[in-house]
């Protein structure tokens, strides 16, 4: 009997543009949340890809609701001046 031949194909791997395509926004926003947000990736040498499984996760991860904003105290020398000409 002989084995049928081997059907393991490797994965698909997206590059980043591949990616920002898919998603719809610009390579420089693919490159800035993978970064912040920590998308999963694979690095292999300087190159940077993406697997099924890996988008899969980005997606659920742009999915859940955003991070409230960041509320910066009016502070300061100039909050100072404004608020001294705003009591006059």
């Amino acid at each position: 009997m002989t084995n049928p031949p081997s059907t393991n194909i490797p994965p698909r791997y997206f590059k980043i543009q591949e990616v920002a395509d898919m998603l719809q926004v610009s390579r420089s926003t693919v490159f800035r949340l993978k970064k912040s947000q920590q998308w999963p990736h694979l690095k292999v040498g300087s190159e940077i890809r993406f697997s099924p499984a890996h988008i899969a996760a980005i997606e659920a991860l742009l999915e859940q609701a955003p991070p409230a904003p960041k509320v910066v105290p009016n502070v300061g020398i100039r909050a100072n001046r404004r608020n001294a000409r705003s009591s006059r």
